[in-house]
């Protein structure tokens, strides 16, 4: 997957018209290490405008509070994420704030 980073950062970069308005938003928790505790990676998926799913962004947070979502949204609008007309997500509470707070009126 690390070998990946630079060509899904790079993407970010362009202009994709190919991509529809939709933002779709969550986060997972895994074990980077045996015994540790888990530990939230955010995602960001954008639907193409045939309906194909695209991975945009991967990060790790420290959690997924409305900080961490906010910081992972402002770094994909410097690498080129424009408004989204609908974000979707499953009811992580820093989400919709840090959309208000990243994205306006998405």
């Amino acid at each position: 997957m690390a070998d990946r980073v630079p060509r899904i950062s790079g993407a970010m970069r362009k202009t994709h018209s190919w991509l529809s308005a939709d933002l779709f938003l969550d986060g997972s928790h895994f074990k980077y290490h045996q015994g540790a505790k888990a530990e939230p990676v955010l995602v960001a998926w954008g639907i193409t405008t045939t309906g194909k799913p695209v991975l945009l962004h991967l990060a790790p947070g420290a959690s997924e509070s409305t900080d961490a979502w906010a910081g992972f949204l402002a770094d994909m609008k410097s690498r080129g994420l424009r408004h989204r007309l609908l974000v979707v997500a499953d009811g992580a509470p820093g989400i919709p704030s840090a959309c208000e707070i990243e994205l306006g009126q998405s």
